[in-house]
C-alpha cells in the first residue's frame, strides 16, 4: 500500500501543496463527516477566514494545505475537538527537521489514550463493537461507562 500511494502522489508538490492526502471523502458524502464538522467551527488563521467558501467538499484541499502550514493552529483545534486529555502539555506541536522522519511531534507531552477515550464522552454511548469470528452477525456492544468499569 506504501508503494501505491507513492506512486499516486509521485507528481505531487509536497512544497506548494503540503503533504499528500491518505484519504479524500466523496463531494456527496464530505457534509456528514467530523472533517466538514471540524471546518464549520475551526477559526482557524487569516488565510482560511479569507480563503473558505463553507462548501466542505472544496474546502478540503484548504484545510490540508494550512493543517501543514499551521500546524499550530490546526493541531490544537483538533485536539480540543477530540477531547484529547494531555496529562503534559507539549511545549510545541512540531518541532520541524530538514529530513520529516527526524521532525518532533509533541515534545515533552504526556498523553494517556485510554483515559482520553474513557474520560468526557457519554458513559452510555457505545465503546466496543464486536463478534465471535464463527458468529459475525451476532453483533456484541460495550458502553463506555462498562469499559471504563473493567
Amino acid at each position: 500500500h506504501e508503494l501505491l500511494y507513492a506512486t499516486c502522489y509521485s507528481g505531487w508538490d509536497a512544497a506548494a501543496r503540503g503533504p499528500p492526502p491518505m484519504w479524500v471523502p466523496e463531494p456527496t458524502g464530505m457534509k456528514s463527516t467530523n472533517a466538514a464538522r471540524f471546518m464549520e467551527n475551526w477559526e482557524g488563521p487569516e488565510t482560511w477566514q479569507r480563503l473558505r467558501s463553507g462548501d466542505a467538499s472544496k474546502d478540503y484541499a484548504l484545510l490540508q494545505r494550512l493543517s501543514a502550514t499551521f500546524p499550530e493552529s490546526f493541531w490544537p483545534a483538533v485536539f480540543a475537538r477530540l477531547r484529547v486529555r494531555f496529562e503534559q502539555a507539549p511545549s510545541a506541536v512540531l518541532t520541524p527537521a530538514p529530513h520529516p522522519d527526524a521532525a518532533r511531534w509533541l515534545p515533552g507531552a504526556l498523553f494517556n489514550a485510554a483515559e482520553s477515550a474513557l474520560t468526557g464522552h457519554d458513559p452510555d454511548g457505545t465503546a466496543l463493537i464486536w463478534a465471535a469470528e464463527g458468529s459475525p452477525a451476532d453483533l456484541k456492544r460495550m458502553s463506555l461507562g462498562e469499559l471504563g468499569r473493567r
